[in-house]
């Protein structure tokens, strides 16, 4: 019984911007960085704990770079596998990572409370692959659209089948 409320809170998290928000359009190469609220919140630990329990991966720092390699780029700091918090720049700003570019490290103390990046393997990770990494100024284009509709389609299929097992549980 345990199990099904862990689920039930899990998928009410997922689908509730009330507890977590995710900055989807920063969605780069799977990656997200997410929070709780509009403030660091995350220290080390919790952002470990959240990923866990949401059933997401946190992020390492080689990910990152590879977002970033492809154009990720925030102002806001953000917890990695490693236990350091990065900032993914691609353009140079004095008030950005110290205005330096690339995956910019900061060896914080892990209970310093920052975001978390995270690589999404779950239920949103096909929505925000075909739709949120959409870059301002271009267009889907047909192929680009065809991806969309083909992961939206997996997307529903993914979220019915988790329902059900969900249901399969309880009864």
């Amino acid at each position: 019984m345990a199990r099904v409320w862990m689920r039930m809170l899990k998928m009410m998290m997922l689908f509730s911007g009330l507890f977590v928000s995710m900055n989807p359009k920063q969605a780069i190469s799977g990656l997200i960085i997410s929070s709780i609220g509009n403030q660091y919140a995350l220290n080390a630990s919790a952002a470990r704990d959240l990923c866990e329990h949401l059933g997401l991966t946190i992020a390492s720092k080689a990910q990152v770079a590879e977002a970033q390699k492809h154009s990720l780029e925030t102002c806001r700091f953000g917890w990695i596998d490693e236990q350091i918090a990065v900032v993914p720049r691609v353009q140079a700003k004095s008030n950005c990572g110290s205005g330096k570019t690339g995956v910019v490290v900061w060896h914080a103390n892990p209970s310093t409370k920052f975001e978390v990046f995270y690589i999404s393997l779950g239920v949103f990770s096909l929505l925000e692959m075909s739709i949120l990494l959409r870059r301002p100024g271009s267009s889907w284009g047909f192929v680009g659209l065809l991806k969309g509709l083909t992961s939206v389609l997996v997307l529903i299929q993914t979220f019915v089948k988790s329902v059900t097992s969900m249901l399969t549980i309880c009864f």
